[in-house]
Protein backbone atom coordinates (compact mmCIF):
# COMPACT_ATOMS: atom_id res chain seq x y z
CA UNK A 1 0.00 0.00 0.00
CA UNK A 2 2.72 1.95 0.91
CA UNK A 3 4.45 1.47 -2.45
CA UNK A 4 1.28 2.20 -4.38
CA UNK A 5 0.78 5.80 -3.05
CA UNK A 6 4.69 6.49 -2.96
CA UNK A 7 4.28 5.64 -7.08
CA UNK A 8 0.81 7.97 -6.72
CA UNK A 9 2.65 10.64 -5.24
CA UNK A 10 5.78 10.54 -7.73
CA UNK A 11 3.28 10.37 -10.24
CA UNK A 12 1.72 13.84 -9.19
CA UNK A 13 5.26 15.49 -8.78
CA UNK A 14 6.08 14.76 -12.54
CA UNK A 15 2.74 15.37 -13.65
CA UNK A 16 3.07 18.65 -12.01
CA UNK A 17 6.61 19.56 -13.06
CA UNK A 18 6.67 18.09 -16.61
CA UNK A 19 3.32 19.68 -17.53
CA UNK A 20 2.27 21.39 -20.81
CA UNK A 21 4.33 24.58 -21.52
CA UNK A 22 1.95 27.67 -22.64
CA UNK A 23 1.71 27.70 -26.53
CA UNK A 24 1.68 31.18 -28.31
CA UNK A 25 -2.08 32.29 -28.77
CA UNK A 26 -0.98 31.65 -32.58
CA UNK A 27 -1.91 27.90 -32.64
CA UNK A 28 -5.52 29.35 -32.41
CA UNK A 29 -5.50 32.23 -35.22
CA UNK A 30 -7.61 30.80 -38.27
CA UNK A 31 -6.11 31.03 -41.45
CA UNK A 32 -9.31 30.94 -42.94
CA UNK A 33 -10.47 34.03 -41.27
CA UNK A 34 -7.98 36.79 -41.94
CA UNK A 35 -8.11 39.91 -39.66
CA UNK A 36 -7.68 42.61 -42.25
CA UNK A 37 -8.13 42.70 -46.19
CA UNK A 38 -6.43 45.05 -48.65
CA UNK A 39 -7.66 48.10 -50.69
CA UNK A 40 -8.17 45.62 -53.77
CA UNK A 41 -10.24 43.41 -52.11
CA UNK A 42 -11.98 46.10 -49.99
CA UNK A 43 -12.65 47.93 -53.60
CA UNK A 44 -13.84 44.57 -55.13
CA UNK A 45 -16.63 44.07 -52.56
CA UNK A 46 -18.17 47.41 -52.78
CA UNK A 47 -18.25 47.38 -57.03
CA UNK A 48 -19.79 44.14 -56.65
CA UNK A 49 -22.75 45.70 -54.39
CA UNK A 50 -23.22 48.22 -57.67
CA UNK A 51 -25.83 46.10 -58.70
CA UNK A 52 -27.74 45.11 -55.75
CA UNK A 53 -27.87 48.60 -54.76
CA UNK A 54 -28.90 50.18 -58.15
CA UNK A 55 -31.54 47.59 -59.06
CA UNK A 56 -33.13 47.31 -55.89
CA UNK A 57 -37.00 48.49 -55.92
CA UNK A 58 -37.23 48.98 -52.64
CA UNK A 59 -36.82 52.52 -52.13
CA UNK A 60 -39.40 53.42 -55.26
CA UNK A 61 -41.62 51.45 -53.26
CA UNK A 62 -41.23 53.19 -50.33
CA UNK A 63 -41.49 56.56 -51.60
CA UNK A 64 -44.31 55.12 -53.77
CA UNK A 65 -42.40 56.07 -57.24
CA UNK A 66 -43.60 52.79 -58.09
CA UNK A 67 -46.10 50.64 -57.41
CA UNK A 68 -47.41 46.18 -57.55
CA UNK A 69 -50.62 45.21 -58.86
CA UNK A 70 -50.47 41.66 -58.18
CA UNK A 71 -48.56 41.77 -54.80
CA UNK A 72 -48.68 44.65 -53.30
CA UNK A 73 -46.99 44.22 -49.78
CA UNK A 74 -44.13 45.76 -50.27
CA UNK A 75 -45.69 49.09 -51.47
CA UNK A 76 -48.50 48.71 -48.32
CA UNK A 77 -45.18 49.07 -46.29
CA UNK A 78 -45.94 45.28 -44.84
CA UNK A 79 -42.13 44.93 -45.59
CA UNK A 80 -40.29 47.18 -43.14
CA UNK A 81 -36.34 46.55 -45.09
CA UNK A 82 -36.59 49.39 -46.92
CA UNK A 83 -34.02 51.38 -45.73
CA UNK A 84 -30.04 52.11 -46.83
CA UNK A 85 -28.31 50.10 -43.94
CA UNK A 86 -27.17 47.19 -46.15
CA UNK A 87 -25.59 49.71 -47.93
CA UNK A 88 -23.65 51.55 -45.21
CA UNK A 89 -22.36 48.19 -43.66
CA UNK A 90 -21.57 46.68 -47.12
CA UNK A 91 -20.20 48.72 -49.50
CA UNK A 92 -19.66 52.32 -48.00
CA UNK A 93 -18.28 51.00 -45.18
CA UNK A 94 -15.30 48.97 -47.24
CA UNK A 95 -14.78 52.12 -48.97
CA UNK A 96 -14.24 54.66 -45.59
CA UNK A 97 -12.06 51.52 -44.52
CA UNK A 98 -9.64 52.29 -47.60
CA UNK A 99 -10.24 56.01 -46.83
CA UNK A 100 -8.85 55.51 -43.56
CA UNK A 101 -6.23 53.11 -44.04
CA UNK A 102 -2.58 54.51 -43.14
CA UNK A 103 -0.58 51.89 -45.15
CA UNK A 104 -1.14 51.94 -49.40
CA UNK A 105 0.06 49.01 -51.07
CA UNK A 106 1.61 50.78 -54.10
CA UNK A 107 0.96 46.73 -56.12
CA UNK A 108 -2.91 48.38 -55.69
CA UNK A 109 -2.16 51.25 -57.73
CA UNK A 110 -0.65 54.40 -56.68
CA UNK A 111 -2.49 56.08 -53.49
CA UNK A 112 -3.57 58.91 -55.55
CA UNK A 113 -5.70 56.71 -57.35
CA UNK A 114 -7.28 54.58 -55.09
CA UNK A 115 -8.07 57.30 -53.47
CA UNK A 116 -9.86 59.05 -56.04
CA UNK A 117 -11.07 56.31 -57.15
CA UNK A 118 -12.65 54.97 -53.58
CA UNK A 119 -14.04 58.65 -53.62
CA UNK A 120 -15.63 58.88 -56.48
CA UNK A 121 -17.22 55.47 -55.71
CA UNK A 122 -18.19 56.25 -52.29
CA UNK A 123 -20.25 60.09 -53.68
CA UNK A 124 -21.58 57.84 -56.58
CA UNK A 125 -23.45 55.23 -53.45
CA UNK A 126 -24.42 58.32 -51.29
CA UNK A 127 -25.68 60.18 -54.47
CA UNK A 128 -28.08 56.96 -54.67
CA UNK A 129 -28.88 56.63 -51.05
CA UNK A 130 -30.13 60.57 -50.95
CA UNK A 131 -31.67 60.45 -53.91
CA UNK A 132 -34.01 57.77 -52.67
CA UNK A 133 -34.66 58.85 -48.71
CA UNK A 134 -33.82 62.36 -48.89
CA UNK A 135 -31.82 63.64 -45.68
CA UNK A 136 -29.72 60.88 -44.69
CA UNK A 137 -26.75 60.43 -42.53
CA UNK A 138 -23.86 61.70 -43.88
CA UNK A 139 -20.62 63.82 -42.52
CA UNK A 140 -21.02 61.83 -39.24
CA UNK A 141 -21.78 58.58 -40.80
CA UNK A 142 -19.38 55.31 -40.98
CA UNK A 143 -17.41 56.26 -38.02
CA UNK A 144 -18.41 53.04 -35.97
CA UNK A 145 -18.04 53.14 -32.11
CA UNK A 146 -17.48 56.79 -32.24
CA UNK A 147 -20.52 57.62 -33.14
CA UNK A 148 -23.73 55.16 -33.11
CA UNK A 149 -25.85 57.84 -33.52
CA UNK A 150 -24.71 59.88 -36.75
CA UNK A 151 -27.04 63.07 -36.94
CA UNK A 152 -29.06 63.61 -40.34
CA UNK A 153 -27.60 66.00 -43.13
CA UNK A 154 -30.24 67.55 -45.57
CA UNK A 155 -30.22 66.74 -48.71
CA UNK A 156 -28.95 70.19 -50.23
CA UNK A 157 -25.97 70.07 -48.40
CA UNK A 158 -25.20 66.95 -49.50
CA UNK A 159 -25.21 67.65 -52.78
CA UNK A 160 -23.26 70.55 -52.59
CA UNK A 161 -20.47 68.34 -50.50
CA UNK A 162 -21.08 65.37 -53.31
CA UNK A 163 -19.93 67.95 -56.31
CA UNK A 164 -17.40 68.89 -54.45
CA UNK A 165 -15.56 65.17 -53.76
CA UNK A 166 -16.13 64.28 -57.32
CA UNK A 167 -14.78 67.48 -58.26
CA UNK A 168 -11.62 66.95 -56.15
CA UNK A 169 -11.39 62.90 -56.64
CA UNK A 170 -11.66 63.34 -60.72
CA UNK A 171 -8.51 65.89 -60.25
CA UNK A 172 -6.72 63.83 -58.00
CA UNK A 173 -6.29 61.07 -60.59
CA UNK A 174 -2.52 60.84 -61.33
CA UNK A 175 -0.52 59.18 -63.72
CA UNK A 176 0.48 56.43 -61.63
CA UNK A 177 -0.57 52.24 -61.82
CA UNK A 178 -4.57 52.24 -62.04
CA UNK A 179 -6.34 50.77 -59.46
CA UNK A 180 -6.07 47.01 -58.96
CA UNK A 181 -9.33 44.88 -57.31
CA UNK A 182 -11.57 47.55 -60.22
CA UNK A 183 -14.08 44.98 -61.82
CA UNK A 184 -15.61 47.81 -63.01
CA UNK A 185 -13.19 49.61 -65.42
CA UNK A 186 -10.28 47.36 -65.06
CA UNK A 187 -7.48 49.68 -63.66
CA UNK A 188 -8.61 52.22 -66.55
CA UNK A 189 -8.44 55.90 -64.54
CA UNK A 190 -9.87 57.97 -67.25
CA UNK A 191 -12.94 55.83 -67.32
CA UNK A 192 -13.23 56.63 -63.09
CA UNK A 193 -12.48 60.63 -64.30
CA UNK A 194 -15.50 60.22 -66.96
CA UNK A 195 -17.46 58.46 -64.30
CA UNK A 196 -16.54 61.88 -61.87
CA UNK A 197 -17.32 63.91 -64.47
CA UNK A 198 -20.70 62.81 -65.15
CA UNK A 199 -22.14 62.02 -61.60
CA UNK A 200 -21.00 65.95 -61.29
CA UNK A 201 -23.15 67.44 -63.71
Amino acid sequence: MKQTSSIIVAFVLLAMTGGCKKFSDDINVSPNNPTSASNAQLLTYAINQLPVVIESTNGPLYSQQWSEKPYTDNSRYLSVNFDYYSIYVNALVNLQTILSSKTFNVNDGSMANQLAVTRILRAYLFWHVTDRWGDIPYTDALKGNDNFTPKYDAQKDIYYDLLKELKEASAQIDNGNGVKGDILYNGVMSNWRLLANSCGH
